[in-house]
């Protein structure tokens, strides 16, 4: 009887790995940019945005990390990389919250794009680019994602809560 429960400890350790294939995880996707926000403090301009990140699993997850870049009509404005770790439950959305530390250069170079978005004349491309390390238990995956949206005067208006 003992030798049996030996045994059989292995073989149900064994069949739990072996049955954890049998889910397959959906991938976790931006949905949408919300809460833009622009300080100008110092030398250094910040931009804050939240991702807002959709978890389409029947089980919640953790984000162990975030790398995103963000390029208005193909230019890039800059980079951040979050380590903060955030439960996202099941079928759910979570606001991931950015902020990306940018120069003045680089604002300076999109002045003549933004005042022509102000002034509802024309509309650009707005993007984040980058990848999302999830994980549950000792499973982690890094999944890239490429999010884009047409940017006019009323959409503007709304990521600023105007």
């Amino acid at each position: 009887m003992p030798r049996f429960r030996i045994l059989s400890i292995p073989c149900l350790v064994a069949c739990s790995f072996l049955h954890t294939g049998c889910l397959t995880m959906k991938s976790v996707k931006i949905s949408s940019i919300d809460a833009l926000q622009v300080e100008l403090n110092g030398n250094v301009p910040n931009i804050r945005f939240d991702l807002r990140v959709e978890n389409p699993n029947n089980w919640g997850v953790r984000l162990l990390e975030a790398e995103t870049g963000l390029l208005i009509d193909n230019k890039p404005v800059g980079t951040a990389k979050a380590d903060q770790r955030l439960k996202i439950r099941a079928k759910s959305e979570t606001a991931v919250p950015v902020s990306i530390q940018t120069s003045y250069m680089e604002l300076l170079k999109m002045a003549p794009q933004g005042l022509e978005l102000l002034s509802g004349q024309r509309s650009v491309e707005g993007r984040a680019v980058g990848s999302l390390k999830i994980g549950k238990f000792i499973f982690r995956k890094r999944i890239a994602f490429d999010f884009s949206e047409k940017l006019d005067q009323q959409r503007l208006k709304k990521l600023f809560g105007k």
